[in-house]
């Protein structure tokens, strides 16, 4: 059984802690609790003009994009701001100012943390690795075509390509002997890894699974006729987001469609989902106009 979809908060991205999670909304963050219905903690976010990305990097501090130039830029989220997290006893949730980089040159289309490290991935074509305790970036990796996603798995950093391939960058070895696959005929938009496998999704409307070990293909799924635009796993289940606002969970094991839910009047409404992501309670789906939630009922998620 499931509960009702509900339009909450106008938000464009989020991350999540246990029942917390973390809008990044227009021009402010929000804590909110999820378990209790309530904002727990806000601040003001002035540079912010639009934003679509945000990461927990450790377990007190944040990462997330923003825009603080002017036309006509400004309407692309290319800056990057750190934020420290503390949590109260009652709960509420107090944000701390941090570092303020402003490296990349377009839009900024995935996070991720790597050990003690950020990293983040642009239209610009680049990956950059930074220290959150310096004021630039350790490290910047040019790639050949537009990065549209960023992962961290072990010693390897995984990018989802303009050209439909995902790259494995060694840490280790500086990017040295760097293994390349093509994952999807047009785009891989988004991507998701564990130690044995890794879940991308593109433009040819499909969901693949790959072995991360050989990068060989264990599973293609044609979800539906739109183009994949976010991708989430909580070990069970596999959520993914499109182009025109559908989210849908599936079984990772049986690769059965559970539940699926469109957040837009109408299919042909293009307001991408560039986001997904369950906790024991509720579902989310994020794009530029608003989070949607839903309630979960039942155990299915």
């Amino acid at each position: 059984t499931w509960g009702t979809w509900e339009t909450t908060v106008s938000a464009s991205t989020t991350l999540y802690n246990r029942d917390v999670i973390i809008l990044n909304d227009v021009g402010k963050l929000v804590a909110y609790d999820t378990f209790r219905g309530t904002v727990v903690g806000e601040l003001a976010h002035e540079s912010c003009v639009y934003s679509r990305q945000s990461k927990r990097i450790s377990q007190n501090m944040i990462l997330v994009s923003s825009s603080s130039r002017s036309a006509p830029t400004s309407a692309h989220d290319m800056d990057l701001s750190l934020y420290k997290l503390a949590s109260s006893d009652d709960g509420a949730v107090e944000f701390t100012r941090g570092n303020h980089w402003q490296e990349h040159t377009n839009l900024v289309t995935g996070l991720t943390f790597h050990n003690d490290y950020a990293v983040s991935s642009s239209l610009d074509g680049t990956v950059k690795i930074w220290d959150v305790n310096a004021a630039q970036s350790l490290q910047s990796v040019s790639e050949r075509s537009i990065v549209h996603d960023v992962a961290s798995q072990g010693s390897t950093l995984l990018f989802a390509m303009s050209d439909g391939y995902i790259n494995m960058w060694d840490t280790r070895t500086n990017g040295r002997g760097a293994t390349r696959f093509p994952a999807h005929n047009g785009q891989a938009f988004c991507l998701f890894a564990t130690e044995d496998y890794i879940l991308t999704g593109g433009s040819d409307c499909r969901v693949k699974m790959w072995d991360f070990r050989n990068t060989s293909s264990v599973m293609a799924y044609n979800t539906d006729t739109r183009t994949v635009f976010s991708i989430d796993c909580d070990g069970k289940h596999v959520l993914t987001g499109n182009i025109v606002g559908q989210v849908k969970v599936w079984d990772l094991s049986s690769w059965d469609l559970l539940f699926q839910r469109t957040t837009t009047p109408t299919d042909d409404t293009i307001i991408p989902v560039y986001e997904v992501m369950s906790t024991s309670q509720q579902i989310f789906a994020i794009s530029n106009q608003a989070l949607w939630t839903m309630n979960l009922v039942g155990s299915v998620v």
